[in-house]
Formats: structure tokens, C-alpha cells, sequence
């Protein structure tokens, strides 16, 4: 179990059974291919409009932080956009 509340702009909530936090696109991209599909997965942004119930959340929740805060330009056509639009006006 991972606590969730301080992930979380309001600060409450319950705790994660798993919580993965990916260091980039493979990771990530690894997670989903090898999960089996009877687990449930959710995603947390930065924690912000988000409420977490007193319980907690089943399966994995996946905190994207770190590389997916980032802006990453791969191709002269090519962007991954790790922010919220907001943030790039």
C-alpha cells in the first residue's frame, strides 16, 4: 500500500494497493504490455481535481512525474507533451 494524500493538492485520501511511478515512455509502455488485464490501472496526473476516496484505489495507480512534467522534442515533427496545455501559454 502507497499513501496517496500527499499526492494529492487536497492532501486527503486513501492509499494505493500499488503505486508505479515511471521513469519514461519504456517504462511506462513496459507496465501496460505485462499487466495482466483483470488489474486495474489509473492514472494521476498532478494531483490537482482530484479526489481519493477514504478506501483507497484497487489495482495500480501510475503518478506521472519526472519525465512526463517535461517538454521533449524527438523528431524535426515530433513533440511529447508532458504538461498541461495551460502550463505552454
Amino acid at each position: 500500500m502507497a499513501d496517496l494524500d500527499k499526492l494529492t493538492w487536497f492532501g486527503v485520501g486513501g492509499p494505493a494497493e500499488w503505486l508505479f511511478e515511471p521513469a519514461d515512455i519504456e517504462d511506462l509502455k513496459l507496465l501496460l504490455k505485462r499487466c495482466p488485464k483483470e488489474i486495474p490501472i489509473q492514472v494521476l496526473g498532478a494531483g490537482s481535481n482530484i479526489l481519493i476516496r477514504d478506501g483507497g484505489i484497487r489495482g495500480i495507480t501510475i503518478k506521472l512525474s519526472g519525465f512526463f512534467t517535461k517538454i521533449n522534442f524527438y523528431q524535426p515533427h515530433k513533440i511529447l507533451l508532458g504538461r498541461v496545455l495551460v502550463t505552454l501559454m
